[in-house]
């Protein structure tokens, strides 16, 4: 089984890093008092 290494994962990042799309991550005080811990919204 192959591992990929640190520079395999270097590697590809520099083949797809032009169609990452960054997006924000956003929290709610609102939620986080509900749950009783902090959460994070990816919003994709």
């Amino acid at each position: 089984m192959y591992i990929p290494s640190y520079e395999d994962m270097l590697l590809a990042h520099d083949r797809i890093v032009p169609h990452i799309r960054r997006t924000p991550v956003r929290t709610s005080d609102y939620l986080n008092e509900l749950a009783g811990c902090q959460l994070f919204f990816k919003c994709e």
